[in-house]
């Protein structure tokens, strides 16, 4: 584990950006979090609109980190991470969900089901920078 947490300070100090899969069913959600992480010199977003697209996404890209909706019409976000822990290739992942759903069992479900972090919506876009940058400079 000590080596993937080497790997994101490695990438964050070095001039390579950090790979990020954000999944979301809403257009203005992606548009707005995609710009804000754009525009920041360490990220490069890839997005995907519903679960299963975001799930092929991921295996096509095998990103740094990965923002997940949990309420889709095709596949949940749950899913989604469920399927990504199961794949020993992409298992070592963080997964941050970014959902509405903001009731504690909600959170703690996610985080059981081994997600990395959880924000809730609405998105304070600073406090998701903030949290992100604060979160890979403790790996």
């Amino acid at each position: 584990m000590a080596g993937i947490f080497e790997d994101f300070k490695t990438m964050l100090h070095s001039k390579r950006k950090i790979q990020c899969v954000l999944i979301d069913d809403d257009v203005t959600v992606r548009n707005i979090v995609s710009h804000k992480l754009s525009a920041s010199e360490n990220f490069e977003v890839h997005v995907a609109e519903n679960g299963i697209d975001g799930l092929a996404l991921v295996h096509k890209t095998s990103p740094d980190l990965v923002l997940l909706d949990w309420i889709m019409p095709d596949k949940s976000g749950l899913e989604v991470l469920k399927e990504i822990r199961a794949h020993w290739s992409l298992s070592h992942i963080p997964i941050y969900m970014l959902t509405s759903r903001g009731q504690m069992a909600d959170m703690e479900k996610a985080l059981a089901a081994g997600a990395t972090g959880y924000f809730t919506k609405p998105i304070h876009l600073k406090e998701l920078c903030k949290r992100l940058r604060l979160a890979m400079d403790r790996t």
